[in-house]
This record gives C-alpha cells, sequence and structure tokens, in this order.
C-alpha cells in the first residue's frame, strides 16, 4: 500500500470514507421526515359540502418548516411551524390575503405517532377540510 504524507495507509483512508459514508447514508433514511398521506377531503362552496375523497399529500418538514404537496392538482404549501414536539406538528402559513382564490387562512396538525394529518383552509370561494392516515415515504 503506498503512504500519504501523514504516514497514514491508502487503505485505513479508504476505509474511513467508506464508513463516513455509509454512516451519512443511513442517517438520511434513518430520519428522513418524508410521508405520504391518503386524505378525503370535504368542502363547502357557500352552498353544499361536498366531498373528494382518495386524495394523496407528500408531507416533508424540518424544524422550522412544513411543506405539503397536494398531488391531486400538483401545488405546495409552504407551512410555518409554531408548535413541534414529540407528539404533533402545528403549522400555519403566515401571508396577507391577495384578490382571487387566495386562501385567508391555512393552518395543518400532524400527528406524529398517530401517523394522521388534518389541513384546514378557507378562501374566497369557500373552505376545505382534509383528514388521513400517512405512512412514511
Amino acid at each position: 500500500m503506498t503512504s500519504l504524507k501523514g504516514g497514514v495507509k491508502m487503505g485505513l483512508m479508504k476505509k474511513l470514507s467508506l464508513y463516513i459514508f455509509l454512516v451519512l447514508m443511513w442517517c438520511n433514511v434513518g430520519f428522513a421526515n418524508n410521508f405520504y398521506c391518503n386524505v378525503d377531503a370535504y368542502g363547502f362552496d357557500g352552498n353544499k359540502w361536498r366531498s373528494y375523497p382518495d386524495n394523496v399529500f407528500l408531507i416533508t418538514y424540518d424544524n422550522q418548516n412544513l411543506i405539503m404537496t397536494d398531488t391531486m392538482i400538483n401545488m405546495d404549501w409552504n407551512f410555518e411551524i409554531i408548535k413541534n414536539d414529540k407528539d404533533h406538528i402545528s403549522a400555519v402559513i403566515t401571508s396577507e390575503k391577495k384578490s382571487g382564490l387566495r386562501p385567508v387562512l391555512e393552518s395543518i396538525i400532524f400527528y406524529k405517532k398517530k401517523l394522521f394529518v388534518v389541513f384546514a383552509y378557507s378562501a374566497d370561494d369557500g373552505i376545505t377540510i382534509n383528514k388521513g392516515q400517512c405512512f412514511r415515504k
């Protein structure tokens, strides 16, 4: 084996690189906060309640933000986490009301232990409540 200037053998450096790589790969998979959620939506458009079953949300979060993707309409919501404890995450979107269909209230609660989500928003055209079971991606 060839020696480096510091006297460390290449074989040892290769092993060390491999161990570091494997640890980082395990951490990436072991602590991923990605979930698929099968949700049913209930919307009120001002006249009556409507049901929209079998929608799928993708939820990803870190310590400060939660991103929810509605796969049916291919839209992302970027939430600011206001509470993140061992049981659940509460998050909201803090933005001013815009014209058109922009929601005026958006909130989500993700129950970590039960893997259950509740997402609600109110917009100019009505309100929608989504709830459903989640599983790791």
